[in-house]
């Protein structure tokens, strides 16, 4: 799983400062040119950093393994919802992952695990703060330093290469559904044969990567891998996730500090 094994647990790395899935649709067949170029434009720093607000992003990660007889399914998701009203800022994450891993012959165990991080930004007296209700915690900190969708998005868009196109194996659906939107869906298979120990091992991985534009915006990702060896199953990842370009409701921001404390910002469970 070379391309696809990072979980939400990226998103762990952004701190204050810093599901509804769709399937690909049909429309007017476009070529590979046109349709890299479309996904490039959406999927650029340029597009995504431009986007500092208003946008609900919904992810869900879900990954298995099967190496030495102990099998393992890590199933993580999230949600973030970044918006801004007239005078303040908000921030709000939630990350849920479960871990199962089952060994030949023996008891199952289960470990899970959830994480959030929620606030917003205003300013008191000309001081700028970070402020949590729910917990009456407060920073200070900077109305201009908001968390755009490039730095949510991390690493976990994988933007299919054309090189790798370029070989057998490989299918594609492409579509224009709309002006500067497009259904886009590349599947490629990789096979690999070796002998081990006088054992023939034939290594086949299949990765679908499935993309929708709406308006020149990114607005679903889809990435899955498949490995198996002499047909048996040894590892899938898959990657889903949404972003809804929405304006959210920021919740009221303090007129005051009294009954808040200083405390920190970062994630907890």
């Amino acid at each position: 799983m070379k391309k696809i094994t990072k979980t939400l647990f990226a998103l762990l790395a952004l701190a204050p400062t810093a599901l509804m899935f769709t399937a690909c649709g049909q429309g007017t067949p476009i070529e590979q040119g046109p349709a890299l170029e479309a996904l490039n434009a959406a999927a650029s720093v340029e597009t995504l950093s431009a986007v500092t607000h208003d946008y609900v992003l919904r992810m869900e990660d879900n990954q298995y393994t099967n190496e030495d007889g102990v099998s393992r399914n890590i199933n993580t998701s999230g949600t973030i919802r970044v918006s801004k009203s007239e005078d303040n800022f908000y921030y709000d994450i939630n990350v849920s992952m479960t871990m199962n891993a089952t060994a030949s012959g023996l008891v199952e165990a289960t470990q899970s695990a959830s994480m959030s991080q929620s606030y917003v930004i205003g300013t008191i007296d000309g001081q700028s703060y970070a402020v949590n209700t729910g917990k009456k915690l407060y920073s200070s900190t900077d109305t201009t330093n908001y968390v755009n969708l490039y730095a949510s998005l991390g690493s976990m868009v994988y933007v299919v290469q054309e090189a790798e196109l370029a070989g057998e194996g490989v299918t594609m659906e492409l579509f224009e559904t709309g002006e500067n939107s497009y259904s886009l869906r590349f599947v490629i298979t990789e096979e690999e044969t070796q002998t081990v120990a006088e054992e023939t091992i034939t290594t086949v991985t299949t990765t679908t990567y499935e993309y929708t534009i709406t308006d020149g915006k990114l607005t679903y990702h889809y990435a899955h891998e498949l490995v198996t060896e002499n047909g048996t199953r040894t590892s899938e990842a898959t990657c889903r996730m949404n972003i809804d370009y929405q304006t959210v409701a920021v919740p009221s921001f303090p007129t005051s500090l009294e009954g808040y404390e200083e405390g920190d910002m970062s994630m907890g469970y």
